[in-house]
């Protein structure tokens, strides 16, 4: 089945033919899966890494049965449960003009052909449908920073949110207790120069080892999944 065969109006296949070709760039330049969801109706497609530039996104084939618990190890389902309640909780915790912009990430544990990996699975959403819910998700999947599961944060509007497994509620995060320290900040600022590791290490006179160490902990501190974030985040929240 294609997403032609889904018998959408005009408007909504318009809508969905900008979300898939946004999807298709940002699919040729990160190293990540790259998914658009629907997540009302349990649709989705995956991007291909290599899309071709005159491809027809209303051609790409659309999957259904969208179930990620199948993807998740048996230890981590209950964590992921509780994911599913915290974004369900949002809704109620967030102004609805803010919602629909709202940036999620989560680390959980996938298992695909016998091999176990940490994730992290970052869903941004693309559309809303005429009443201002979520209709369509840019989901992105790549290896997580985090050294376990569960790591649950919220971007929206300036805010950054983290959920408390314990009281089941979402917590406005200081941004005090996410500042970067110099050495932190330094490495971000080279590696937006386009600097590699190796370069970066000889700058700051310092070993390869702790450069990754500074950008595993500027992943962390932020949520974020790459460089390219990273630095948008810190600019944003004037951590540099």
């Amino acid at each position: 089945m294609t997403i032609n065969d889904l018998g959408l109006n005009k408007q909504q296949s318009e809508i969905i033919r900008s979300a898939l070709q946004t999807a298709v760039s940002f699919a040729r330049v990160v190293p990540n899966k790259v998914y658009v969801c629907d997540v009302q109706h349990s649709l989705f497609v995956q991007i291909p890494s290599m899309a071709d530039a005159s491809l027809d996104v209303l051609s790409m084939s659309v999957l259904s049965n969208l179930n990620t618990m199948d993807m998740v190890i048996e230890e981590d389902r209950p964590l992921y449960k509780e994911i599913e309640a915290g974004v369900l909780k949002l809704q109620t915790t967030l102004p609805r003009e803010v919602s629909g912009s709202a940036i999620i990430s989560y680390s959980i544990r996938s298992i695909r052909d016998g091999i176990t990996d940490l994730l992290t699975h970052t869903a941004t959403p693309l559309a809303l449908d005429d009443k201002g819910r979520v209709w369509l998700v840019l989901s992105l999947l790549s290896p997580s920073v985090d050294k376990k599961p569960g790591r649950f944060i919220c971007r929206a509007d300036g805010m950054l949110l983290e959920y408390d497994y314990v009281q089941h509620e979402w917590n406005n995060v200081r941004m005090k207790d996410y500042q970067l320290s110099a050495n932190e900040r330094q490495m971000l600022v080279y590696s937006a120069r386009g600097h590699t590791l190796e370069e970066i290490s000889v700058l700051m006179h310092r070993s390869v080892d702790t450069i990754k160490l500074y950008r595993r902990r500027i992943f962390n501190k932020l949520g974020a999944n790459n460089i390219t974030e990273a630095y948008a985040y810190a600019l944003k929240y004037k951590l540099l």
